[in-house]
């Protein structure tokens, strides 16, 4: 079981690129604070590299980066940071896009692995019931996140629209 910590505001804030503070994690993963201190009581993030007096634990910013990659993030394609809920993110950082919905001005991410059902409607410019159609049936593959929304990895995107074009051309 992890180590209790002293989680106020007063306590210090990510104090070196090598040693980060959970306050740090969660800005640098665009998690929220309290979701990353109950990843970390579950056991979800890597074990801290050590725990400073007080209580306070810290990690290696290398073991943090590799962890973040291993998550089923989207990246924001105004600033970049990856983040579990990208909507949230845009109408917190940035209040000039939240008005409007994320996958209705800008394109899905380049670099992001995972498409939401709403990045995979944009792509095939069909609606989200059609492409949760195409999961719930079997047709395109996805993952069920626990919050109920689907994920689709875009290699098997990609690959399930080449095999959908070669089955138009016979």
């Amino acid at each position: 079981m992890p180590a209790p910590i002293d989680d106020t505001d007063n306590g210090p804030p990510a104090f070196s690129e090598d040693r980060m503070s959970l306050r740090a994690i969660a800005r640098l993963s665009g998690i929220s604070h309290t979701a990353m201190r109950r990843r970390y009581e579950r056991g979800d993030l890597p074990p801290p590299a050590g725990v400073r007096p007080g209580g306070w634990p810290f990690w290696r910013g290398d073991d943090i980066r590799r962890w973040l990659e291993q998550l089923p993030l989207d990246q924001c394609s105004l600033c970049g940071v990856k983040t579990k809920r990208l909507q949230w993110h845009v109408d917190q950082s940035h209040p000039e896009h939240g008005s409007r919905r994320l996958d209705a001005s800008l394109p899905p991410a380049a670099g992001s692995t995972w498409m939401s059902t709403k990045d995979v409607a944009h792509e095939l410019q069909v609606g989200i019931l059609v492409v949760r159609g195409l999961i719930t049936t079997g047709e395109l593959p996805a993952r069920r996140d626990a919050d109920g929304s689907y994920r689709v990895e875009r290699i098997l995107f990609e690959t399930w629209l080449d095999q959908q074009y070669q089955l138009t051309r016979t």
